[in-house]
């Protein structure tokens, strides 16, 4: 179990970028993209408008709101923190349909589905929402849980000449299997489940007042809400804790194309000792197997470039 604490490098990083972003648009230019505030980039993946639309609403982490009573319990059994963390990975791994289904399917056939960690919110997402939250605040923070904003996202293809209807169903046809589907979502390297997104939208500005180093201001209660106990509050800069279902991954991909082969290491008593006794260095893998999809995570994305899922880490409360 982590505190949030262990968020705030990156949650710094991220908002306050995304406060110093005015509304011009970083992707490409021309008519096709001025039906929304934000230009959604052709790259491959979550960062462009197909991506998210086939996604949906990204699915929320199924936090278990018992943790914070049992911490004394956890402290003292390692036996149970493992079988806790492994119910965790579960969670995250579980696998989640496609928001928008392929057509013609028989009984026998099944939709494509992704992991729940690849529905959440990359980096362009993020900067999407956070910029759309910019443009009209009061309007977005009447529903405190954004879903009219994160549907918006969603829908930001509609928007697009670039993507008619009968381009959209073609290429979503072509998502035949989870490799697919994973491509779809993208090799985004950090990803914030939905109610990690709730909470940044609501905190933009004390974000940015933390990284200005003015952890008073940034603590100030957000519009509606109280702040918590600061003797308790172990975000150092945020008014609250991040709520319970407020996950973070970080994953790490090898390319699974030109010959390419992924490091393994033993895992043995005796190879971390020796490995720790080095300085931590991993050093040399103990293997190079090239396995296939069966065994590890694979997606192909939209430009035919294939990729294995080589490490993810997982940050709850």
């Amino acid at each position: 179990m982590t505190r949030p604490r262990l968020f705030l490098a990156s949650v710094l990083a991220l908002l306050g970028a995304l406060a110093g972003c005015d509304g011009a648009s970083d992707g490409p230019s021309g008519g096709d993209e001025e039906a929304i505030p934000v230009a959604a980039t052709e790259e491959p993946g979550k960062a462009d408008a197909f991506g998210r639309k086939i996604l949906g609403v990204g699915v929320d982490y199924p936090a278990d709101p018992t943790l914070q009573a049992r911490e004394r319990d956890l402290n003292a059994d390692m036996l149970l923190r493992r079988e806790v963390a492994w119910r965790t990975v579960a969670r995250v791994l579980q696998d989640v349909p496609l928001a928008e289904a392929r057509e013609g399917l028989s009984a026998e056939d099944t939709q494509p589905s992704i992991p729940l960690w690849q529905s959440w919110y990359g980096w362009d997402d993020l900067r999407f929402m956070y910029r759309k939250y910019l443009e009209s605040p009061e309007t977005w923070d009447t529903d405190p849980t954004y879903e009219k904003l994160f549907e918006a996202h969603v829908s930001r293809l509609d928007g697009l000449r670039s993507w008619p209807e009968e381009r959209y169903l073609r290429d979503l046809e072509k998502i035949e299997d989870d490799e697919l589907a994973g491509g779809a979502a993208g090799t985004f390297r950090v990803g914030y489940s939905p109610e990690f997104a709730r909470f940044l939208m609501r905190r933009g500005d004390q974000a940015v007042e933390c990284a200005k180093e003015d952890v008073t201001a940034a603590r100030a209660a957000a519009p509606g809400e109280e702040a918590t106990d600061p003797e308790s509050n172990f975000t150092l800069c945020f008014d609250q804790e991040l709520p319970t279902g407020a996950a973070m991954v970080k994953s790490h991909w090898e390319r699974a194309d030109f010959g390419k082969t992924m490091p393994a290491y033993s895992t043995s008593a005796a190879s971390l000792k020796d490995r720790l006794t080095n300085n931590g260095d991993w050093g040399r893998p103990d293997r190079t197997p090239d396995p296939g999809a069966s065994e590890v995570h694979t997606v192909q994305i939209r430009s035919g470039g294939r990729f294995r899922l080589g490490g993810l880490h997982i940050m709850t409360k």
